[in-house]
């Protein structure tokens, strides 16, 4: 089965830095999702973009992450 119509689900995640940089200086806290992506990249975004797919995923907390988000980009 050919999966290329899925190709513009991968991106680099360095292309969201700057907008997870600018929500987190208004005071949003950023979630990157994604269990099998690559970890972030190390940079200095402050404590409010949390790397949850790489660091602190499990099934419940995927809900509950979920259910409380005001909004995912």
């Amino acid at each position: 089965m050919k999966w290329a119509h899925h190709d513009h689900r991968d991106w680099a995640i360095e292309t969201c830095l700057p907008a997870a940089a600018n929500l987190a200086e208004e005071g949003i806290s950023v979630l990157r999702f994604g269990l099998t992506a690559e970890k972030l990249p190390e940079t200095k975004l402050g404590n409010r973009v949390i790397d949850y797919g790489a660091i602190y995923h499990s099934p419940f907390m995927d809900l509950y992450v979920a259910s409380r988000a005001r909004f995912f980009v």
